[in-house]
């Protein structure tokens, strides 16, 4: 389970600079855009972790 929420924390946090695509990105700067990005994707590592260990039973 650990394995996923660090994959998709980290990855998700290298994505960020995609956000540069959308019509009104954050500023490069904007280190609390990056956090909320970042815990959102870590939370979303743990919700697929946890199935995934509930779907391997």
């Amino acid at each position: 389970m650990i394995a996923y929420i660090v994959i998709y924390t980290l990855g998700s946090a290298i994505l960020f600079s995609l956000t540069a695509l959308t019509e009104k990105p954050p500023n490069v700067t904007d280190y609390l855009a990056w956090a909320y990005w970042s815990f959102a994707h870590s939370m979303f590592g743990i919700v697929v972790g946890f199935l995934v260990r509930v779907w391997d039973r």
